[in-house]
């Protein structure tokens, strides 16, 4: 509601208001509902690099930036969007707001995603991410030297107590457990090769 006051969708006795007008009895208050946002995402021409393709599976190259799927507030502009663009047949692969997805990066994470291109691929892609079959490996830039230089960092994630938008180590969380191992050390910061053993949110980022 704020926000269409703001865009001027709102008028009260045919003039638009201040979001602190208050209101008398016998005011006519008319509202202009925007249009439905989509259901589904929606095909959107843009440049994406996919690593390698087969009647299976892709594997793409993220780039830092882009989000995966659509989220609340973010229609359009994902990777789903480009994907669904080149790959129309991917909308009957996996669940309807996220086509032929297997796993996600953070936005502002780059790197080598697989997408199913059939739901015999997505099922079977699924059931080895949740057997830890599949391994992955990241490339982490931290502040300051972790001491020791490569180790084993076992601590239970859920929310934040004092944000619900943020994580956080919390004694009644879910187990998590991440290895780390020092790649090269600069003047005040650290390349690591960091391989997380189960898949939390932000697992990497709150543990480190």
């Amino acid at each position: 509601m704020q926000r269409l006051i703001k865009q001027g969708d709102v008028r009260v006795g045919g003039t638009i208001p201040k979001a602190s007008l208050p209101l008398r009895f016998g005011d006519t208050i008319d509202i202009t509902l925007p249009p439905a946002a989509p259901t589904h995402p929606v095909p959107e021409e843009m440049p994406i690099n996919v690593v390698y393709s087969d009647q299976d599976l892709l594997v793409i190259d993220k780039p830092p930036g882009l989000a995966v799927h659509p989220a609340p507030g973010r229609p359009c502009g994902t990777l789903v969007n480009a994907l669904l663009a080149l790959y129309p047949d991917l909308k009957e692969v996996g669940e309807q707001q996220r086509p032929g997805i297997v796993h996600r990066l953070d936005s502002d994470t780059s790197g080598l995603m697989v997408v199913a291109r059939t739901q015999p691929a997505h099922d079977d892609l699924s059931l080895q991410i949740r057997e830890r079959t599949i391994t992955k490996h990241y490339l982490a830039l931290v502040l300051g030297h972790l001491v020791p230089a490569e180790g084993i960092i076992e601590a239970p994630l859920g929310r934040d107590p004092g944000n619900r938008k943020r994580r956080a180590i919390v004694e009644d969380g879910r187990q998590a457990t991440t290895h780390y191992h020092t790649l090269q050390s600069y003047q005040g910061f650290t390349l690591l090769e960091v391989t997380p053993h189960t898949g939390r949110t932000h697992q990497i980022r709150v543990h480190l």
